[in-house]
């Protein structure tokens, strides 16, 4: 099983038929003998100009590959580094008392969890290009867990704060769009879990089912940074109005958070979708718990 989570375009053998947006490895159309062995080393035989070509590309790939992950992980961690930091210094801490301190738990919360653990299972077939897809896939579905427990910890925080203040639940459009991606996501956690792990649908219905799950995938992760955009806003201006447009501390760190979070966000979206950072298929097509 697999949540594969964001579009990509899907690496076809030159057959001449369309390409399918696909993240996963194995339901790719793999290259035929002839083609995996057209270039390739006959004894005794040097290399030809083309294979070398073609190697040099792959090592490139691969070396472009774990530059942008590795920055892509900086970045995320920088994220939740700077939203630790405005919520701990600049909003008083943390208490689990119904308090402003509470609600401190909830960006923090849904920025690691639909944000930074939520972008990283989405590269997991991108990284473990050596591990075979069932164990990826398991990596993958662990990745998406922990975001949706603490995506729904983070919805407690700011429920528990607003139930304690008497303040109104769900009248922002932050909060539509905000409680919108978590449902979504709880739904393609649970699709996707039934049609890609379990062996609960025909291979024919998966293949159908993988493009929906790609769509669905793309616009949560979008959403989700989306809402935490429209969400520090609204904290800004609750918190600070009146001293935002002086280009106050607090209000620039957020801001510069914002423009973390868009760049995370459009890091994992070139992993996903560039030809060449596609995890090369495995031989089994669909791998489920038996």
């Amino acid at each position: 099983m697999t949540l594969i989570l964001i579009t990509n375009a899907q690496v076809m053998a030159p057959t001449g038929k369309d390409s399918v947006g696909d993240i996963t490895a194995d339901e790719t159309t793999p290259l035929s003998q002839g083609d995996e062995s057209e270039g390739a080393l006959r004894e005794g035989q040097l290399p030809s100009p083309a294979s070398t070509q073609f190697s040099y590309q792959n090592a490139a790939a691969s070396m472009a590959l774990y530059v942008l992950v590795g920055i892509t992980e900086v970045i995320g961690i920088l994220a939740i580094i700077m939203v630790i930091v405005w919520m701990s210094h600049f909003r008083g801490g943390f208490a689990w008392d119904g308090s402003g301190k509470e609600f401190n738990y909830h960006p923090i919360f849904m920025i690691l969890g639909m944000v930074f653990l939520y972008g990283n299972a989405a590269i997991v077939y991108r990284v473990l290009r050596s591990t075979t897809k069932f164990y990826a896939k398991l990596i993958h579905m662990s990745l998406q867990a922990l975001a949706l427990i603490f995506a729904v910890v983070g919805l407690v925080a700011v429920f528990d704060f607003h139930n304690a203040g008497n303040i109104p639940n769900m009248y922002s459009l932050h909060s539509w769009i905000g409680l919108s991606t978590v449902i979504l996501f709880c739904l393609q956690f649970l699709f996707g879990f039934m049609a890609f792990l379990l062996p609960k649908f025909s291979d024919d219905y998966r293949a159908k089912y993988l493009l929906i799950h790609q769509y669905f995938g793309s616009a949560i992760f979008i959403m989700a940074i989306g809402t935490c955009l429209l969400g520090m806003t609204e904290k800004l201006f609750f918190s600070i109005k009146s001293t935002y447009s002086k280009f106050v501390a607090e209000g620039v760190l957020a801001n510069v958070l914002g423009l973390i979070l868009v760049i995370f966000g459009g890091l994992v979206m070139l992993l996903l979708t560039k030809r060449e950072f596609k995890r090369p298929p495995d031989n089994v097509e669909y791998s489920a718990i038996k």
